[in-house]
């Protein structure tokens, strides 16, 4: 899957649309930073509310942040991305302010997922591929 990146204030980044799924609900189109420094995925507390994860049942996780530490909730949920459907962990987070409207990817749930994922910078119009 070869995701061509947005620009976003002026920068290229590798940004794409997915959905997440919970017992209740699917939010869809949300956009997300595909982020190889981030361990886990990171989404606003309020995503988890709206597709019926009850957060009470996850377990605490501090996460590093830009500059500072978040304490947040970590509990599976079921992603897709273009197509393709897998469960895995989420870190829900409240009151943490998404600057840029877009929630983060992390390591942890994209790399183990997939065979490669190739940030190529240097093409005419950079991309992110996601290699099934």
């Amino acid at each position: 899957m070869k995701f061509n990146y947005k620009l976003y204030n002026g920068f290229l980044q590798p940004i794409i649309n997915i959905s997440i799924q919970g017992p209740s609900g699917t939010l869809e189109g949300i956009k997300v930073l595909v982020d190889s420094g981030a361990t886990y995925s990171i989404f606003p507390e309020s995503y988890a509310l709206d597709i019926g994860l009850n957060l009470n049942k996850f377990s605490n996780r501090t996460i590093a942040f830009g500059k500072s530490d978040a304490i947040g909730k970590l509990g599976s949920i079921i992603y897709n991305i273009n197509g393709y459907k897998f469960e895995d962990c989420a870190v829900f987070i409240k009151g943490l302010n998404f600057e840029r409207n877009f929630s983060l990817l992390g390591r942890r749930q994209i790399f183990r997922k997939f065979k490669a994922v190739v940030f190529n910078e240097r093409a005419n119009s950079p991309y992110v591929y996601l290699n099934k």
